[in-house]
Parts: C-alpha cells; sequence; structure tokens
C-alpha cells in the first residue's frame, strides 16, 4: 500500500528544536528529551549536545532472566472463595498477602544495551542549533556552527536493513576530528568488552545467567586517516562520517556477534538508497492516516509545548502532533518479528528501569494498542498476538497454579516471559488476584477481525484464545443465589474507602466477561461453532451479577458496599462498557454515569 505522502507534508510531522537534549529522557516540564528512533527490533534514544552526542541503544529482546519464579495460590484462593461464601472477608488482603509474602516481588528488567558516543574535541561553543525529528520520514537532524563551519548529523534506523545509520558532515573540507566509541552502563552483573576488528567496533556483553547480546560498527570517512585508541574509533582530518551499526541478542542468534557481522556485510547500499528504502518503509505506515485541525501556528516544538504546559492556550498543533508522535512510536517500537511495546515502548537507559519497563495490563499494554486498527497500523499489533499466542501453555500454567482453574490468565504486571509479579504492600493482591487482563486482551483480537474479515486469523488465533479466557471464567465464577458472581475482583487500580483491593464483582470485571463471551457467541453463531458451548456461554452471560447502581441510579466502582478511597484517580475502570468497548449504551442501559 502507498501513499503519496506529499498531501500529508505539515509542521506537525516534525518535531523542531533549538536547543539541545542535556539529558536522556523529561525529568520536569522544563527539561527536553532526546528524539526517539526505532524499528520494533533496535530503539536509540539521540541527545546529548554539540562535541558530546550520545545515541542510547536498546534491543527490544534485551530482558534479564534472573527471576524465574512459580507462584501457588490456587488454595489461598479457594480459601478467599469459601470465606466470601460465608462472608467472611474483612480481612481477605492482609490474608491473602501473608500467605504469600515469601514470593519475589520483582520481574526482570527490560535493560539498556550501551551508548554509542561521538565527540568533536575541537567544539567549545556553538550557535544556530537546529534539532529535528521527522516523524513522517523517520528520519532525526542535527544543525548548528562552531568555530566557522557547519555541522551536520542524520539519523536513521531502516526496518527493512535491521540497521542504524548515521552521517556526521562538515561543510569545511579535513576540518572534522571526532571519537566514536560504544559503551555500556556500570553494571556487576554484566560482563562486558570492546574490540576493533577488520574495520569494525565490536560489543559485547554477557549476563551472568548466560544471556549475550552484541553490536557491531562499521565506522567510514571518505578522507583523512582512523585509528583504534582506549576503546574508540579516532578519525583525523576528514569532513565526512558515516556508521553503520547492528544488534543483535542471544534470544534469536546462538552468536550475536556474527549476526551483526553478517548483517553489515549484507548492505550493499550507499548511504542515499538505504534512506531512501526506510523512508519509503516507514512512510508506507505513517501516511496511512492523517489529523488535521488546521492550525496556522508557526511555533516550534519546544515553543510550543512550553506554552502549553505553563498553560498560556492550547493551539491545535499540540493535538496533531500529539496524534502524530503517537504514531511514529508506534511504528517505531512494534513491528513485526519484535516483542509488543513494553511501558516505555522501546528506550531504557537505566538497570532497573522505571516499574521495570515491563508490560502493564489493566491499561498500559491495551491503550498503546488502542490505536492500531483505526490508524491503519495492523501490521504493527502482530507482535502482541505473537507474544500472546506463544505462551499460551504458560499463560494456562498460570491460571492452574494462582487460581487452580483451566483456561489461560494474564498477571497485572508482568515482563516479556509472562513472569507474574506480587509487590508486598496492599497493591500486591490486585497485581496477582486480578484475572481481567487476559479478557481485555481477547477484545483486541476481536475487534482485529472485525477490522481485517480475517478468517485464518480468527479460527486459529483470536476464536481459540477467546475460548480459553471463557474456559477461566467457567471455573472462576461461583454461583450464588442464582447469579455468577466474579471473586476475588479488583477494579484497576482503585482501593475502597476501607482500604482493600479485593471486592466482590467489579463494574469492569462484570463489563469484561460480558463482552469476551457476547462476542464468543456472536462468532459461534456466525460459523455454526460450538453450539454446546454456546448456550453455556449464554447462560453466564444472562445469569451474570448485574451491573452494580447506586440509589441515585449512579454505575457504581464494584457491588459492594464501598466508596472509592480516591475519587479523581485517573483509572476509570468502572466506564470500561463506555470505552474503550461499546458495550454499554446507555439508551439499552438507562445508566447515570456521574464524573467527579
Amino acid at each position: 500500500m502507498k501513499t503519496n505522502s506529499s498531501i500529508f507534508t505539515s509542521a506537525s510531522n516534525k518535531l523542531v528544536y533549538h536547543s539541545p537534549a542535556l539529558k536522556y529522557d523529561k525529568s520536569s516540564m522544563q527539561t527536553i528529551m532526546g528524539m526517539p528512533m526505532g524499528n520494533g527490533i533496535m530503539g536509540v534514544m539521540l541527545y546529548g549536545e554539540p562535541g558530546n552526542e550520545i545515541l542510547a541503544l536498546n534491543h527490544n529482546r534485551l530482558w534479564r532472566n534472573k527471576i524465574d519464579k512459580t507462584i501457588r495460590t490456587a488454595d489461598v484462593v479457594d480459601v478467599l472463595r469459601k470465606d466470601w461464601l460465608t462472608r467472611n472477608v474483612e480481612n481477605a488482603d492482609e490474608f491473602f498477602l501473608e500467605a504469600v509474602k515469601e514470593v519475589p516481588m520483582d520481574i526482570n528488567s527490560f535493560q539498556p544495551f550501551g551508548n554509542l558516543s561521538i565527540q568533536i574535541p575541537s567544539i567549545d561553543s556553538y550557535k544556530e542549533y537546529h534539532r529535528e525529528l521527522d516523524l513522517q520520514r523517520g528520519v532525526a537532524h542535527i544543525s548548528y556552527k562552531s568555530g566557522g563551519i557547519a555541522y551536520g548529523l542524520e539519523c536513521f534506523i531502516s526496518a527493512k536493513h535491521d540497521v542504524l545509520m548515521l552521517r556526521l558532515s562538515t561543510d569545511k573540507p579535513g576540518a572534522l576530528d571526532c571519537r566514536l566509541a560504544l559503551s555500556r552502563i556500570d553494571d556487576p552483573e554484566c560482563n562486558v568488552s570492546i574490540d576493533y576488528d577488520e574495520g569494525l567496533l565490536l560489543f559485547n556483553g554477557e549476563f551472568k545467567e548466560g544471556i549475550s547480546f552484541s553490536a557491531a560498527a562499521n565506522i567510514s570517512h571518505n578522507s583523512g586517516r582512523k585509528h583504534w585508541e582506549n576503546n574508540g574509533v579516532v578519525i583525523h582530518n576528514t569532513d565526512m562520517v558515516m556508521v553503520t551499526l547492528a544488534l543483535e541478542t542471544s534470544h534469536m542468534e546462538h552468536n550475536p556477534g556474527a549476526s551483526c557481522r553478517r548483517r553489515i556485510g549484507r548492505i550493499s547500499d550507499e548511504y542515499e538508497q538505504v534512506k531512501a528504502i526506510h523512508m519509503e518503509d516507514h512512510g508506507n505506515l505513517y501516511n496511512r492516516a492523517q489529523l488535521t485541525l488546521h492550525s496556522d501556528h508557526a511555533e516550534d516544538t519546544e515553543g510550543l509545548f512550553k506554552t502549553v504546559l505553563e498553560g498560556k492556550m492550547i493551539d491545535k498543533r499540540a493535538y496533531e502532533q500529539i496524534f502524530n508522535m503517537g504514531r511514529y512510536l508506534m511504528i517505531s517500537s512494534s513491528r513485526p518479528g519484535s516483542l509488543p511495546m513494553n511501558l516505555q515502548g522501546i528506550w531504557n537507559d537505566k538497570l532497573k528501569a522505571l516499574f521495570e519497563s515491563g508490560y502493564v495490563t489493566d491499561l498500559n499494554v491495551q491503550m498503546n494498542y488502542r490505536m492500531t486498527a483505526p490508524c491503519n497500523l495492523l501490521e504493527c499489533e502482530q507482535p502482541l498476538f505473537d507474544w500472546i499466542c506463544g505462551n499460551i501453555d504458560k499463560l494456562k500454567q498460570r491460571a492452574q497454579e494462582i487460581f487452580g482453574c483451566k483456561g489461560v490468565y494474564i498477571a497485572q504486571y508482568v515482563d516479556d516471559k509472562f513472569t507474574p509479579c506480587c509487590g508486598h504492600d496492599r497493591c500486591g493482591a490486585f497485581q496477582l488476584l486480578w484475572s481481567g487482563a487476559a479478557a481485555w486482551m481477547a477484545q483486541h483480537f476481536y475487534e482485529y477481525w472485525r477490522y481485517t474479515g480475517d478468517e485464518r486469523f480468527l479460527l486459529e488465533r483470536a476464536y481459540p484464545y477467546m475460548k480459553e479466557c471463557a474456559n477461566f471464567y467457567k471455573e472462576f465464577l461461583i454461583k450464588s443465589e442464582g447469579k455468577y458472581i466474579i471473586y476475588p475482583s479488583c477494579s484497576p487500580e482503585q482501593i475502597t474507602d476501607k482500604g482493600v483491593y479485593i471486592v466482590n464483582s467489579s463494574t469492569m470485571d462484570i463489563t469484561l466477561i460480558h463482552e469476551l463471551l457476547s462476542n464468543l457467541i456472536d462468532i459461534s453463531n456466525e460459523y455454526h461453532l460450538d453450539e454446546e458451548e454456546r448456550r453455556l456461554w449464554a447462560e453466564i452471560n444472562r445469569d451474570l451479577i448485574h451491573y452494580p447502581v447506586d440509589e441515585e441510579g449512579c454505575l457504581r466502582e464494584w457491588v459492594d458496599d464501598a466508596e472509592q478511597q480516591d475519587l479523581h484517580h485517573r483509572h476509570l475502570s468502572h466506564l470500561y462498557g463506555l470505552f474503550p468497548a461499546s458495550f454499554l449504551h446507555l439508551r439499552i442501559h438507562p445508566i447515570c454515569i456521574r464524573l467527579q
């Protein structure tokens, strides 16, 4: 599918700055973050300042494997459910957390790969600084002047060639002296070696549990001389340097270093040819959607968002850029063959990332992928389906170990291997016992089929996965007084005014189960599948506990007679049926929605 990209050209397709990014990311409203790039597998954050540019490197498969735990709580959950039937549920959170207090609370963290640094010792001051990230073409540019010389840096990451390419140049022949080096943050649990061989800068790392990763960089120049010095390549008296960089991990290759060498060796095209292929590939995805709000504001990105953050005005171009940036980040960090986007996308520079840069399944993962179908980026959602379908046996094992149920279960907070987490504060009960994540993921399978009409995907992937979700609820739900009850249940990430997470039948869980079963019935009817199962799904759907409504007719957070502790919480979980689902229709369900 090719698109005429010229019709999409606008200022909102570029992030433009006139100040360097001195830090990796945005630590305050006044700090300007680096420029993220990626091809699904490889991620790079470009930051620094003239004379000391840094490319922070990531590979989406570089996760530690130091935590591989089995959590067995089925017996504990069975006690909780029996206590609920006898209405002895006052201390459910404390009882559960006491039973799992020996369980490791962490998951494995997504790891930084390393840094490629570019140093130009002669630069001590500069002017006319310009930095931009072209979202439409997937190319980053930096330019400035120093000592009467114009410097330029251009960088992109090709999905077709699976390499990063960078060009550093000046407008004065022989005026460029620079040093390029690969390094990694100090880590006592990782051995790193750096070498130079046959014109390639080589990097190898290995964690103590045996996971290894490698990088190779081909550094060429059009004039001057080059030599190896202090773990880096030093180039003198040139005016252009080009870098081709490949990354690999032992997850995919037994010898990741050899894989990097092969990939670089296969590139026979010149820089501009590789760039053209990359821009066509990237633009084919990016140019499928457009948001035009007819803003004439010409302010650069730095000034635009400074104005917005200071509360002076909301320019329509800010909405356009947010929309475009969201699509750009999806294209950059989720492509066929990669893992799905994690909590930080594909960009992380810390050994212990914020929330381990894991997969938070009570909103974040689903929110990341909510845009793919409406924006015609369906290829970018494939990693999510591959990740889930490739781990079905593990998800069945989790359901059995944690709940004693058949079917599949996805914890609220997991790493790339679906390792569950159980924090040692009250939130730990929610992290391990909320059962709605798998059902929410099922909606993405269903929506993909509805958008594409892909029957093979439906019958081989979506429908079997959705059935496994239903198999879980067939054993998990409790029949009480003629109604199916969800216990233990939670409402992400809300807590009651009594300070507990474990409740009876949260509104969100009720809605997720209704949605799952309704979609299964829809498919079963359309394709004449599983008639006996369909009758059971319809019976559960009919007899599932009703949506809880208060005396004023307003939809409540859960069935329990308790209020939310935080009425202004960012999670509006009980409104899931309105959005992102379209399951609650106010004409059919005359429920008042109270927004605090």
